[in-house]
């Protein structure tokens, strides 16, 4: 370590030597209070890094009854979407001096313990992409609201008046719409998952503009279906899809929310030779659902990013903490974007 003995402690006394500033100031501008200004407090890290100092953690949790640790809820780990997304939620959660833990559950036994270990301060908030929207929870969750826990909603479902970060559904709709109006569709059908369907109405509103019917598909929860089961349920779900393909030669756009769903969709459709694309049904999903093995076109995707998704959902969580459970903003949306490319394997 530059200038120092290797193995040699450095202590909050030795930056105060180093960078001519009192103990009582490294002390607050390391724990990053108010009554050190941002110059000083720049002057200070920059030296406590050049000596290689890091912080106590259990010192510091045990001083401040904090435990700098938060649970990042995810329903499963075989998504893209959401190991991405925890794992950008746990960068930014870094830069605030926290470490996120990415937790995997969905049953309903599995949340409301995660739910104790928050009011136990084993966590000091919860971002979560699962539906806790649920009536056996909602005592509980007021109960969260009540001591003030911080908690992210990233599902789009309002919980408690909880703030909400998830891709805007109006732009979502409209771009989408017109992307597959653009393509001469003449029939649309949205697949997604019942609890899910957040976008209906937007999407509703701009077929209607350009005097197309919705035809909304819900699935099975694939978590309660083993995938055939799943699989085989979906497709008999949108039998009324392939028989309008075949029979009247229309012009078909299907959008599929989710990573399952567009697997799945891709899997049925080569099972009853249905090409996709120009020749074919043209489907959006999202990026890392389409597999060229399947879907051998350009296809064209719903994207975000996932930086700036991570960056909101920072902000929301720690002005919670930092203010005692008050919030400002409850609601954030994330622009998002069409994406047309080849698909990979």
């Amino acid at each position: 370590m530059n200038n120092m003995k290797k193995n040699e402690k450095i202590s909050i006394k030795t930056i105060a030597q180093k960078s001519g500033f009192s103990t009582y100031t490294v002390s607050h501008a390391l724990r990053d209070f108010d009554d050190v200004n941002d110059k000083t407090k720049k002057k200070i890290i920059a030296v406590s890094k050049k000596l290689g100092y890091y912080p106590n953690r259990l010192g510091r949790s045990l001083a401040s009854g904090k435990s700098y640790q938060i649970a990042i809820l995810i329903p499963e780990l075989s998504s893209l979407y959401f190991i991405r997304a925890a794992m950008a939620c746990s960068e930014e959660l870094k830069k605030f001096d926290y470490s996120g833990t990415i937790i995997m559950g969905h049953s309903l036994e599995f949340e409301n313990n995660l739910l104790d270990e928050l009011f136990s301060k084993h966590y000091d908030g919860l971002i979560t992409f699962n539906d806790l929207d649920k009536p056996e929870m909602q005592k509980k969750i007021e109960a969260c609201k009540e001591q003030a826990i911080p908690i992210v909603i990233c599902n789009g479902f309002s919980v408690c008046n909880y703030p909400q970060v998830y891709c805007d559904p109006v732009q979502e709709s409209r771009l989408m719409v017109d992307h597959l109006h653009a393509q001469g569709i003449q029939s649309f059908y949205y697949i997604a998952h019942e609890a899910y369907k957040l976008n209906t109405r937007a999407i509703r509103r701009f077929l209607k503009q350009k005097r197309l019917k919705l035809n909304l598909i819900t699935t099975a929860d694939f978590h309660e279906l083993e995938p055939d089961e799943y699989l085989e349920n979906l497709e008999n779900k949108i039998k009324p899809l392939i028989k309008s393909y075949f029979s009247n030669n229309n012009k078909i756009g299907v959008y599929c929310l989710g990573e399952k769903i567009t697997i799945a969709i891709q899997r049925i459709f080569k099972k009853h030779n249905i090409p996709l694309g120009r020749e074919g049904i043209l489907l959006i999903g999202t990026e890392h659902a389409f597999h060229s093995e399947l879907s051998p076109v350009r296809i064209t995707s719903l994207n975000f990013s996932y930086k700036k998704f991570a960056e909101e959902i920072g902000k929301k969580l720690l002005n919670q903490i930092d203010n005692s459970g008050k919030m400002r903003k409850i609601r954030k949306f994330i622009p998002v974007w069409l994406e047309t490319k080849e698909s990979t394997s």
